[in-house]
Formats: structure tokens, C-alpha cells, sequence
């Protein structure tokens, strides 16, 4: 499924999702869920790394900012010849947290039956009462953890 974008200047861009913007010779592709920014820069007319910057933020493009990329790309951008696709910001994913829990042999519940001298289960024996030792682990606590919140670029 191709999404049509007109930006600003009436330049049309199509990506498969997400957002894509565009101005003189800069376009920028921001993916579906808004945790990775990449430039593409065409031939044109020399521009400076300063107006890349300022670009960036009047789109709101502020977090995660490869620094050392875009001041690679501003050197390349004096000349009009150069051209580049790369990834200039990065985002934080959301990371879901755990719910706690409780493990352990004797949490299993009941067992089924089991084989007699006569070659037949016995299914009213379930084995409800778990034999234990001296220092043995029952059971463990296993803590919940706590999610950390995400941010797009």
C-alpha cells in the first residue's frame, strides 16, 4: 500500500508507511511509528549544516539526533553534487513490563495417576501432597518489572 504526502513546496513523495516530507534538496522518511529518521539528500544547490539543522526542528525532528551525521552530511552539502540516504535520528522503543509471578514444582497442582501393581492407574491418587526436604526450594518469587515509556525522534 503506497501513501501520497504533499509537503510544503508541492513536491509529492510516496512511502510504504509513516511520513515523508520534503524541501530544495533534503527529504525525510519518519517510519510508521516514529522511531527512525532518514535523509535523503539530492544534488543541488550548496546548503550548510545550519539550515539541515534548522530544517530538522521546523519538522520537529529533535530526539535522537545522530550528531555526527548530520555534521558529515553539512560538509558534504557544499558541494552540489553530493547525495546520501542515511538514518539521522533514532527514537526509544517502549519496553512492555513484566507481571511478577510465582514458580515452583508444588504450584503444578495435581498429578495424574499413577501405575499400580495391577497395571491400572489409580486416578483418585493425584499426588496433592509433595514430598519435601530440609532446605529444599518450594517456591520462588519472581518480581515484576516496571516498563520504560518510549520517545519518537
Amino acid at each position: 500500500m503506497k501513501i501520497f504526502m504533499w509537503t510544503r513546496k508541492g513536491h509529492q513523495f510516496h512511502c510504504c508507511a509513516g511520513r515523508c516530507l520534503s524541501v530544495d534538496r533534503f527529504a525525510i522518511t519518519l517510519d510508521a511509528a516514529g522511531l527512525e529518521a532518514r535523509l535523503k539528500v539530492k544534488p543541488g544547490t550548496s546548503a550548510t549544516t545550519d539550515q539541515l539543522r534548522s530544517w530538522l526542528a521546523s519538522e520537529g525532528i529533535v530526539f535522537g539526533l545522530d550528531q555526527d551525521a548530520i555534521q558529515e552530511i553539512g560538509i558534504g552539502l557544499e558541494k552540489p553534487d553530493f547525495k546520501i540516504d542515511v538514518v539521522v535520528a533514532r527514537g526509544l522503543a517502549q519496553v512492555d513490563g513484566t507481571d511478577g509471578e510465582l514458580r515452583g514444582k508444588m504450584l503444578a497442582g495435581p498429578l495424574p495417576g499413577k501405575v499400580g501393581k495391577l497395571q491400572r492407574i489409580d486416578y483418585r491418587e493425584r499426588c496433592t501432597l509433595h514430598p519435601v526436604s530440609i532446605g529444599d526450594r518450594v517456591a520462588e518469587i519472581i518480581a515484576p518489572t516496571e516498563g520504560t515509556s518510549g520517545k519518537d525522534v
